[in-house]
């Protein structure tokens, strides 16, 4: 990793003459003055609920936090407001909305007309993009067999925050975790990206582990059946009604008739991100505390830096997945190798970074800073969670089976075979 790590101590910086860091394969910048620290602003979230929380949250994120960052966290917890109610209530009429358009439809064929009979497949077609999606426990998830030692640990996790056990975990090759209740009746699943947890320390893997179980027991109403699952079907209508643009003449016109029809669904789409988005920021601040509970303030921050360093698996694969020719095991392994050797002034550009003021791991989330604060305002010491060495070694004996699988998928995303 020397290439990696060699650092151009002869350069200075051309605003304030300090000496920088300057790396081969890494941006240069200056610690005193921070010229061309970067950015830790994307191109933004691709979907529109994650876009109207941002502007939400870039006119009151500030001022919502100030009002809860000293609060007692017991204040985080759900309770029925005006806002909520009124979230269930327009979530209710969204899911009939479809039953109604199915209604119709029916009725339509009742006539046996061919233009009802149009009419009524035309409707269908539209109820169907409107549906529910409940999702599905995805093919290739670890059970309790698989790996025994994991799942107690999870449990122990689970068990301490007040959340629904895991019934699945799917190892991926993302740079980050996710909880989610799926399919009819209601299964946890738990979403654990290999390269990340590779990189992490095992208190940094039971911050995480804690985080994510704490979205079952944080109340947030926009993972729930009734909100999440409109506010997606919400995204559908959209997506069906403001298609790509098509220069064509006649496709100009049905696109701009659908554009008009989309503006009843986009004005509920708006008020139902705007009625949910202030109890969704409380969850995730409900299950930051929840999660040092388990694994300690000074754990659950360093996990917070460490997410937040995920960009570097992009570059990391850009570079080095150029072909199907290396094993799975080979590209995770380089990987570790890769996160291991970033230089300290690298690693002190992406801290920097995170403590801009709208960092944030993405959309949905408060901003990382924000985060941080409020953790430090209510310290835990001392971890409740702590995985013995025999536990470490059985849990990375059960996960070594999906290295080589997971480096296989990294491979066919980043160098798919011609």
């Amino acid at each position: 990793m020397s290439s990696l790590t060699s650092e151009l101590s002869e350069q200075k910086c051309p605003e304030c003459g300090s000496r920088i860091f300057a790396y081969r394969q890494f941006p240069s910048w200056c610690p005193d003055c921070e010229w061309n620290l970067g950015t830790n602003e994307n191109d933004g979230p691709s979907d529109r609920t994650g876009k109207i929380y941002q502007k939400i949250s870039a006119l009151h994120g500030e001022t919502a936090f100030r009002s809860i960052v000293k609060k007692s966290p017991e204040n985080l917890r759900p309770r029925w407001t005006i806002s909520s109610v009124l979230a269930h209530f327009l979530a209710a009429l969204i899911h009939l909305g479809t039953l109604v358009t199915v209604g119709l439809a029916l009725y339509a064929f009742s006539f046996g007309w061919s233009l009802l009979i149009l009419i009524g497949v035309s409707l269908l077609c539209l109820a169907w993009t409107m549906r529910p999606r409940l999702g599905v426990m995805p093919d290739g998830c670890l059970v309790r067999q698989d790996a025994p030692a994991l799942f107690a640990l999870c449990d122990r996790i689970a068990d301490k925050v007040g959340s629904p056990r895991a019934d699945g975990i799917l190892v991926n090759g993302d740079y980050n975790a996710a909880f989610a209740r799926v399919g009819m009746p209601r299964k946890t699943l738990l979403i654990i990206g290999l390269p990340m947890w590779l990189v992490q320390t095992w208190p940094e893997r039971v911050a995480t582990l804690a985080h994510e179980f704490s979205h079952g027991a944080n109340g947030d109403c926009t993972r729930g059946l009734l909100v999440g699952s409109a506010l997606d079907a919400l995204e559908h209508w959209l997506d069906f009604l403001r298609p790509e643009y098509d220069s064509g003449s006649g496709a100009i016109v049905g696109n701009h008739l659908l554009w008009i029809l989309s503006w009843p669904v986009h004005m509920l789409h708006l008020g139902l991100s705007h009625l949910v988005w202030s109890q969704s920021q409380l969850a995730e601040f409900l299950a930051d505390y929840l999660a040092i509970t388990v694994a300690g303030s000074e754990a659950m921050i360093d996990d917070l830096r460490k997410i937040a360093n995920g960009s570097h698996l992009g570059l990391f694969a850009s570079k080095s997945i150029l072909g199907q020719q290396q094993s799975g095991r080979e590209v995770i392994e380089k990987f570790v190798s890769y996160y291991e050797g970033l230089p300290k002034g690298e690693l002190e550009r992406l801290k920097r970074l995170s403590n801009q003021e709208n960092a944030r791991l993405d959309s949905t989330h408060p901003p990382t800073r924000q985060r941080i604060e409020f953790i430090a305002a209510h310290p835990e010491l001392e971890p409740a969670i702590i995985v013995n060495e025999a536990d470490q070694v059985l849990i990375q004996a059960e996960l070594e089976n999906e290295i080589e699988t997971v480096g296989r998928q990294m491979i066919c995303d980043w160098a798919p075979e011609l």
